[in-house]
C-alpha cells in the first residue's frame, strides 16, 4: 500500500515537472541570427551560448541561420526575415545610405581581413604593390581597408592589376596571382601546413583598424524589445567568452556538428587562437565598440567616397538603457531627501578643469557637477580653499563630503572613494619653442621639471620615471613662466590644463614636446563612509548624455581658439598684395615720366634717337621687373598653399587637435595611442619646421626684389647658417653630418639666397631618406675652392628622372610635401643669380650635388 501511494505521488510531480517544462519552453521567444559566412569557428560564440543555454536563461529561442551566397544579413534585418545579424565595418556605410540598424557588439576588435603574398614573390613592402597582380573581392566595402592601406603608401588601385578572388589558396602558391585577400586566421595555416613561407600586409600597421564581425540588428527590434536586445548582446558575449576560455572543447564542437568546410581541427584551432588575439586587442572587455573608433571607421569610408552622408555614431550605437538610465534605489531617494545640501572641495586653479573665482566654482568639473545638481534636485555648496593642500585637508577632516574631480592614489585611496571615471587626458612635457621633441623620455630626465606641489605628478614622476630634479609650484601658469625665464627645462602636467594655458597664453612661445605614457582619469572623491552617495552620483554620471558632456567641452575647450583663425594670414597676404600693387603703381608713374621726357626732347633728333634707345633700355628693365613681378606671384600664390596657417596658429592648433584626440577619449583605450601616434607624428613635423618658416619667408619675399644686397663672406659660413636652422632636424632623425671645409676664399653672394638653396637640398636629402627607410642616413658637406659638394647615402636618382629634376614644377613627392620649385629656382639662383653652375651626380650610395 505504502509503495503504491510512492508511485501515485512520483508521477504527480513527473506531470508538475513536465508541466513546468512545458510552461517554459512555451515562454521562450523566437529569434533569429543570420551569419554572413560558412560555419567555422568564426562563430563559435553563438553556436557555444547556444549549445550551453545561455539564450534560454534569458528568454531566448534561437535560431541560428546558415550563410547562403544569395542572402545579405543586411536585408535580412532590415526586412524583419531576420532579428540579428553578423556583418562588417562596412555597416556603417550602410547606416549612411539609410538602412535602419543599430550596432551590438564587435567580436573582433581588429579585422582579421589581410593581404597574403609568398615570400618568393619579393614583395617586401607595401611600395612594392605596384604592376603586382592582387586577388580581392568584388565587394569594395570589404576591401576599402585593403585599398586605404595601400593608398597611404600612395599606391593607387590603377598601379595593381586586380583579379577577381578564386577563394583558392593554390593561385597564390602557384603564382598565379601576387598578393590574395585573406583571413589571418585561415590561409596562413594552410601556407604553414604546406611548408611555405608567407608576408602578412595588414590595414592595422597603417592605422587603418576595423572591427570585425560586428552584432546588429534593426532599429525596430531595439525600440520594441530593447530588453531583448540587451539579453541576447549579453548572451552572446558569454558565448564568447566561454568559447575562448575552452578552444579545445568549442573547437570540437564545431568540428562535429558545423564545418561545411571539413576543416581540420588543427585548422580550426589555430583559426580560435588568432581569433582570440583580434577579439581581445588592446582590451579586456569582449564586444567593445567605442564611438570615435566607429567615427574614425566613417572617416576612412567618407575619403573614399562610399558614404553619402554624415551619421550620428551615439545613436548608431545600442546603449544599454538599464544601465544608463538608472534609477535610484528607495534608500538613495530617501537619502536625498534628507539631505538639504552636498559639501565640495574643489581644485582652487587648474582652468579650463577647474577654478575657483569670486567664490564661485568654474570650469569643466564645475558644469558636471551642475548637472549633478539639476538631475538630483539637490543643492551642491562649495567649501572655498586657496590650494590643493587645503582641499585635501578638507577632505580628511571630513569639512565637504566630495571633490568633483580628482586623482585616484594609494594614500587619497585611505580616506576617499572613488567614482566612475568621467574625464581623461594625457600627461605631457611643455617646453619652450626651441626644444627638439622627445621620443625617449629617458634622454631628459636629468633636466629639472616644474610640476604642481601635491598632486600625484610629483609621486609617479619620481618613483616611476625617476626624475628627481623637480620644482613644486602651486599652479601651471608659475611653472610655464619659468620655463620661458630658462629656469626650468618643462613642465609636466595634464594635457587639457597645459593646451588650455598655451592656446591662450603661449602660444607662439612654448609647445608640447612629449607625451608621457601615464593617462589620468578624472573622478569625483568622495569621504570613505559615504558608500550611498556613492553610487548615487556614480548612476548619475552614467546618466549624462554625450550630448551634454561635448556642450561642456566646447565651452571650455573649442571656442577658445577660434581667435586664432588664419587672419595672420591674411594680413600677410595683403601686404604682398599691396606692396605689389606699389611696385607697379611705381611702373607707371615712370612710364609717364618717361613720356614727358620724350616730348621735351623732341627738339633734337640726336637727342630723340638717343632718348628713343634710352627708353627702349628702360622698357627692357620694365618688361623684366614686370617678368619679375608674375614670378614673384606665383611665389605667393605658392606660400599661400604650402604654408597655410600663419606661423602664431600653428602652435595653437596642434595643442587644439592633440585636446580633440583626448576629448573624443581617443586616450582613454590602449588602442587609440597607435592611431594618436599616428596623427602626432605629423603634428610633429608641423612644429619642427616652425622656426624654419620663420627665417626663410623674408628669404622667399626678397627673392626677386632689384636691390638686393651681396655680402662677401665664405661658403663655410653659408653653410654653418644653414646647418643652424635645420640641423637639430636632422639630429632628431639620426641623419649623420660630416663637415669638410678646405677652402678659405671669400666671395660676393647674396647670402640668403644661396642659404636657400642648401636648406632645399638638405630637405629633399632628408624626405629621401624616411621615405626609403635609410637606416644608416649621412650627409657630407665639402668645400674646396669656389666648389661646394653637397652629398648622401640615399640611394641616388633614378636615370630616367635625372634630366628632370631641375624643370620647373617637376615633383616626385605629393602636392601637400612639394610644389616642383625647389630645385628650379635653386638653379636659377646658382646660375643667374650668382654666375655659377649647379649640377648632380650619382655616387655608388647616393647623390652629390655640386
Amino acid at each position: 500500500m505504502v509503495k503504491l501511494v510512492r508511485m501515485k505521488i512520483l508521477r504527480v510531480l513527473l506531470l508538475i515537472i513536465s508541466i513546468i517544462f512545458t510552461l517554459n519552453a512555451k515562454e521562450l521567444e523566437k529569434v533569429s541570427l543570420q551569419l554572413q559566412w560558412l560555419d567555422q569557428f568564426q562563430f563559435a560564440g553563438y553556436y557555444m551560448a547556444k549549445e550551453k543555454g545561455y539564450y534560454n536563461d534569458v528568454g531566448i529561442d534561437l535560431e541560428i541561420r546558415k550563410f547562403k551566397y544569395t542572402i545579405n544579413p543586411i536585408s535580412e534585418v532590415t526586412s524583419n526575415r531576420a532579428n540579428y545579424g553578423i556583418g562588417r565595418s562596412s555597416l556603417i556605410i550602410d547606416k549612411s545610405n539609410g538602412k535602419n540598424i543599430k550596432l551590438l557588439h564587435a567580436a573582433f576588435q581588429s579585422s582579421a581581413l589581410i593581404l597574403l603574398s609568398t615570400k618568393k614573390s619579393n614583395i617586401n613592402s607595401v611600395k612594392d604593390f605596384v604592376g603586382k597582380r592582387v586577388m580581392t573581392t568584388s565587394d569594395a566595402y570589404l576591401s576599402a581597408s585593403l585599398h586605404a592601406m595601400a593608398n597611404h603608401e600612395h599606391i593607387d588601385s590603377s598601379d595593381m592589376i586586380e583579379q577577381e578572388h578564386s577563394f583558392n589558396i593554390d593561385d597564390l602558391i602557384n603564382g598565379n596571382t601576387d598578393l590574395m585577400a585573406s583571413y589571418i586566421s585561415n590561409e596562413p595555416f594552410l601556407l604553414e601546413e604546406r611548408g611555405i613561407e608567407y608576408s602578412i600586409f595588414n590595414p592595422k600597421d597603417y592605422g587603418f583598424d576595423f572591427y570585425g564581425d560586428i552584432l546588429f540588428t534593426s532599429d525596430q527590434e531595439v525600440q520594441n524589445h530593447p530588453l531583448r536586445a540587451k539579453n541576447f548582446r549579453d548572451a552572446s558575449i558569454k558565448g564568447w567568452e566561454y568559447a575562448f576560455s575552452h578552444i579545445n572543447e568549442s573547437v570540437d564542437f564545431i568540428f562535429k556538428n558545423h564545418n561545411p568546410q571539413n576543416k581540420s581541427k588543427a585548422a580550426l584551432k589555430f583559426e580560435a587562437k588568432e581569433l582570440k588575439k583580434l577579439a581581445y586587442y588592446k582590451t579586456d572587455e569582449l564586444g567593445h565598440l567605442d564611438a570615435s573608433k566607429i567615427q574614425r571607421i566613417y572617416d576612412v569610408y567618407n575619403v573614399m567616397g562610399f558614404v553619402k552622408k554624415s551619421i550620428d555614431i551615439d545613436a548608431f550605437l545600442f546603449h544599454d538603457d538599464l544601465h544608463r538610465l538608472a534609477t535610484l534605489s528607495k534608500e538613495e531617494v530617501t537619502y536625498l531627501k534628507n539631505k538639504k545640501e552636498i559639501t565640495m572641495c574643489v581644485i582652487p586653479n587648474m582652468l579650463p578643469l577647474s577654478k575657483i573665482d569670486k567664490n564661485q566654482h568654474i570650469g569643466i568639473s564645475a558644469d558636471y557637477m551642475d548637472i549633478v545638481s539639476d538631475k538630483l534636485n539637490i543643492k551642491i555648496k562649495l567649501i572655498p580653499t586657496s590650494t590643493i593642500k587645503e582641499t585635501m585637508q578638507n577632505l580628511k577632516l571630513k569639512k565637504c563630503e566630495l571633490s568633483p574631480l580628482l586623482l585616484l592614489s594609494n594614500d587619497r585611496k585611505k580616506y576617499l572613494n572613488f567614482s566612475t571615471s568621467y574625464l581623461s587626458t594625457s600627461w605631457v612635457v611643455v617646453t619652450k619653442f626651441d626644444k627638439p621633441f622627445v621620443s625617449d623620455l629617458d634622454s631628459i630626465k636629468e633636466k629639472k621639471f616644474a610640476a604642481i606641489r601635491d598632486t600625484t605628478h610629483i609621486e609617479i614622476l619620481k618613483n616611476k620615471y625617476k626624475y628627481t630634479n623637480i620644482v613644486e609650484v602651486d599652479n601651471y601658469k608659475e611653472g610655464l613662466n619659468l620655463v620661458l625665464e630658462g629656469k626650468v627645462y618643462g613642465v609636466v602636467g595634464n594635457l587639457i590644463t597645459l593646451g588650455y594655458q598655451i592656446g591662450k597664453d603661449y602660444s607662439n612661445l612654448l609647445k608640447v614636446s612629449a607625451t608621457l605614457s601615464d593617462k589620468e582619469a578624472g573622478k569625483m572623491a568622495i569621504i570613505k563612509d559615504d558608500i550611498i552617495l556613492l553610487s548615487i552620483l556614480n548612476k548619475t554620471i552614467n546618466n549624462i548624455s554625450q550630448k551634454e558632456i561635448q556642450e561642456i567641452y566646447n565651452r571650455w575647450i573649442n571656442i577658445k581658439y577660434e581667435k586664432e583663425a588664419d587672419y595672420t594670414l591674411v594680413i600677410n597676404i595683403i601686404i604682398i598684395f599691396s606692396l605689389i600693387l606699389f611696385v607697379i603703381i611705381l611702373f607707371l608713374l615712370k612710364q609717364n615720366s618717361l613720356k614727358k621726357e620724350i616730348e621735351v626732347l623732341n627738339e633734337n633728333l640726336n637727342k630723340r634717337v638717343k632718348e628713343e634707345i634710352q627708353k627702349n633700355k628702360e622698357k627692357e628693365i620694365i618688361f623684366l621687373e614686370q617678368s619679375r613681378l608674375a614670378q614673384m606671384g606665383e611665389m605667393i600664390s605658392m606660400i599661400a598653399h604650402q604654408w597655410r596657417q600663419p606661423l602664431g596658429a600653428i602652435s595653437a592648433s596642434v595643442v587644439n587637435l592633440r585636446l580633440k584626440l583626448e576629448l573624443d577619449n581617443l586616450d582613454t583605450k590602449d588602442d587609440k595611442e597607435e592611431c594618436s601616434a599616428y596623427f602626432l607624428t605629423r603634428l610633429s613635423k608641423i612644429e619642427n619646421y616652425i622656426q624654419n618658416l620663420s627665417t626663410t619667408v623674408d628669404d622667399f619675399r626678397n627673392f626677386y626684389k632689384p636691390n638686393k644686397v651681396s655680402v662677401n663672406t665664405s661658403l663655410e659660413s653659408i653653410l654653418k647658417k644653414s646647418l643652424n636652422i635645420i640641423g637639430s632636424s636632422l639630429d632628431d632623425k639620426g641623419i649623420e653630418i660630416q663637415e669638410l671645409y678646405d677652402s678659405n676664399e671669400r666671395f660676393k653672394i647674396y647670402d640668403s639666397e644661396m642659404m636657400q638653396v642648401i636648406l632645399n637640398i638638405f630637405k629633399n636629402a632628408e624626405d629621401n631618406f624616411r621615405d626609403k627607410k635609410i637606416t644608416d642616413a649621412k650627409i657630407t658637406i665639402r668645400t674646396f675652392k669656389n666648389s661646394l659638394f653637397i652629398c648622401d647615402n640615399g640611394g641616388g636618382i633614378p636615370k630616367d628622372i635625372m634630366p628632370n629634376i631641375f624643370d620647373p614644377y617637376f615633383s616626385t613627392k605629393d602636392e601637400k610635401n612639394g610644389t616642383g620649385l625647389g630645385l628650379y629656382m635653386s638653379k636659377t639662383i646658382v646660375e643667374e643669380h650668382h654666375n655659377g653652375t649647379l649640377h648632380v651626380e650619382n655616387t655608388d650610395k647616393g647623390v652629390c650635388f655640386i
